[in-house]
């Protein structure tokens, strides 16, 4: 899936992608954009991962700064595609929770 068609996606389940100056520890120093859940504040992402050569899919618990590495992936198809259907599940994880 490539990226504007994830970001089309994800307004469907009420993430926005958001740009975010400062410092968030990632897999990237240049990564800055992110999807964020507006209910729990959480960011998702994916970044090119120049070390390893792969994109890697990752969460951010903004509230602990703690980042959680969801894979890695030859291709940002790919990369876009499974950290999709992450943010799918988890937000039908989550409503379902209510």
């Amino acid at each position: 899936m490539k990226r504007a068609e994830f970001e089309k996606k994800i307004k469907e389940l009420k993430l926005e992608r958001v740009h975010r100056e400062g410092k968030i520890q990632t897999y990237s120093n240049e990564q800055n954009e992110y999807y964020r859940d507006k209910v729990k504040d959480n960011l998702y992402g994916c970044c090119f991962n120049e070390r390893l050569g792969k994109y890697i899919i990752f969460f951010t618990d903004v509230e602990r700064g703690i980042v959680v590495d969801l894979g890695s992936f030859a291709t940002e198809e790919k990369a876009y595609e499974e950290l999709f259907e992450i943010v799918r599940n988890w937000e039908a994880d989550y409503a379902n929770k209510k």
